[in-house]
């Protein structure tokens, strides 16, 4: 029967205009009214109880424990290479919260990203990275509450751990910032996690990233990626709080990345450029800053397809980046690194990658690139305009 009708419903929405369907999609249900909805998340839309872990467990079975306690930021001190828009340093938090394992029989994990309900439906934001939403990142964005119908459960017997985290199954920063971290909290709370039933973390299928899988040390064959089809059914789940603060990695996490992941340096003094190319927010002027950067003898390094990024960044002395997704390998690179961060002036203003820098102990240069041709829905994803006599006469600042 379903497949009689899916091309009546094919059609059916094909005769719904382009800018209806984008309002649709838009939906959101209001958060304050989600109580009041009929039945639960189990059937249809979001779970009707929104809560923090500390109050969850004063009235439902389980526990959490303190495992990391709370964090301090280091002073943003950056080097501007010219003028840079204040909106880049706006959500800076000087402090990162505790970090907690949470335990809670019969619990569901749902989608991609991981989102703990448990029992009377109630949703565990701790776990997520809506944990600590600021003044620009509101709960009435969440993605849970756009309009969704049941999906089939799949139960999993015995014990499981989730170090699934919003994103991360799309975006390789999200992966190493949100999810990868959390193996921190494990470790502080002495767990092995080699003693679990199941391990659910979403990732993306990458070489990079299943080689970080590969380099926790877990056994493959409980180790389960995304499930975008079921919700998963746990019959006992143990979970991390989100690792620190949402676009803020304190030292203590750049720390461990590095301890863990980062591969010994050889002693060799490379200069990084950790290229973009083939994706989108790129140089409209490739060609002229590439022919500059060579010239200045950096190698440039295409991130998402080079094995042996993480030791090239291992023995980096300096490195060049557009803010996003390449820049996340810099963990690797030792304290000290010159880093030459280039930032769209219209792009993303969670400081993920200043951040990361500042933690790390890079020396770190900032320069604004201008975005172009800028689309309304996301202006962040335009491409990039430098002058390459600019780059070249920061380039030969840095390096002095």
């Amino acid at each position: 029967m379903k497949s009689l009708l899916s091309p009546l419903i094919r059609a059916a929405k094909g005769l719904v205009p382009g800018h209806v369907k984008h309002r649709m999609r838009q939906f959101r249900w209001p958060l304050g009214s989600v109580g009041t909805l009929p039945g639960s998340s189990r059937w249809f839309g979001p779970a009707r109880r929104w809560v923090k872990a500390t109050d969850y467990f004063r009235w439902n079975a389980g526990s959490i424990r303190e495992v990391l306690p709370a964090q301090k930021m280091p002073a943003p001190v950056f080097r501007p290479c010219g003028p840079i828009p204040a909106r880049f340093f706006e959500r800076f938090q000087p402090d990162i919260p505790r970090g907690y394992i949470l335990q809670l029989p019969e619990a569901r994990l749902i989608g991609p990203d991981g989102w703990i309900i448990g029992a009377r439906d109630s949703y565990l934001t701790d776990a997520s990275y809506w944990a600590y939403p600021d003044a620009q990142m509101d709960l009435q964005d969440h993605y849970m509450l756009i309009p969704q119908l049941r999906r089939p459960a799949k139960r999993l017997a015995g014990r499981t751990f989730s170090l699934a985290s919003d994103f991360a199954i799309g975006g390789f920063g999200h992966f190493l910032h949100d999810s990868l971290t959390r193996l921190l909290l494990v470790e502080k709370a002495g767990i092995d996690l080699r003693e679990y039933d199941w391990i659910y973390w979403p990732h993306l299928d990458t070489p990079l990233v299943k080689a970080l899988v590969r380099a926790a040390n877990l056994p493959a064959e409980k180790v389960l990626n995304c499930d975008r089809t079921h919700d998963l059914v746990c019959e006992s789940l143990t979970a991390t709080s989100f690792p620190g603060r949402p676009g803020q990695i304190a030292p203590v996490y750049a720390d461990f990345l590095r301890r863990r992941f980062a591969p010994a340096p050889t002693g060799a003094k490379r200069k990084l450029y950790l290229s973009r190319r083939g994706f989108r927010r790129n140089f409209r002027n490739a060609k002229a800053i590439e022919a500059v950067l060579h010239k200045l003898g950096y190698e440039e390094c295409l991130a998402h397809e080079d094995n042996a990024v993480f030791a090239k960044c291992a023995d980096a002395s300096h490195v060049v980046a557009i803010e996003g997704a390449s820049f996340f390998n810099a963990f690797a690179c030792p304290k000290g690194t010159k880093v030459l961060l280039i930032l769209p002036d219209a792009g993303p203003t969670m400081p993920y990658t200043l951040t990361l820098g500042l933690s790390a102990g890079f020396e770190m240069f900032l320069l604004a690139a201008q975005s172009l041709d800028q689309p309304r829905v996301d202006p962040g994803i335009a491409d990039i305009h430098l002058d390459p006599a600019e780059l070249a006469g920061v380039l030969t600042q840095m390096e002095a």
